[in-house]
C-alpha cells in the first residue's frame, strides 16, 4: 500500500493492525487500529494530543475519531522503512494482541 495524504479520520478505512499517524502540527502521534473503530495509543495525563510525559503516559484503547480530534491521520505501515532494513512485519493479527496486551485498565473503587 502506498503512503497516503493525511485525511480526516472519518474517511480513513484502516485494516486490523494498520500504523496509524496522525498529524499533530509539530509531531506526530501513532496508534495501532485494532478493530471496531478503536486504536491502541499512548495518552499523556490531561490530554489525548498532548505529548505524553513519561511518568504519566498510559496506553488506552479509544475510538479512532477520538484520537484524531480535530487533526488528521493516515495508515502509515512504514513499509518502506521496512524493506530498507529487511525487516518483516509481524502479521495483523499478532499487531492487534501485542497492541491490546499494553491497553492500562484503570478501576476505581467506589467505598
Amino acid at each position: 500500500m502506498d503512503l497516503h495524504s493525511f485525511r480526516p479520520a472519518t474517511e480513513l478505512h484502516p485494516e486490523p493492525g494498520d500504523i496509524i499517524e496522525f498529524d499533530r502540527t509539530l509531531f506526530s502521534q501513532w496508534g495501532i487500529y485494532v478493530g471496531d473503530g478503536d486504536v491502541v495509543v499512548i495518552v499523556g495525563n490531561d490530554s489525548i494530543q498532548s505529548v505524553p510525559d513519561v511518568e504519566i503516559a498510559h496506553v488506552e484503547r479509544i475510538p479512532l475519531i477520538i484520537a484524531a480530534g480535530d487533526h488528521c491521520c493516515r495508515v502509515n505501515n512504514k513499509l518502506h522503512r521496512a524493506k530498507e532494513r529487511n525487516l518483516l512485519p509481524f502479521n495483523n493479527e499478532i499487531v492487534v494482541r501485542k497492541a491490546l496486551s499494553k491497553v492500562c485498565f484503570l478501576f476505581l473503587s467506589i467505598p
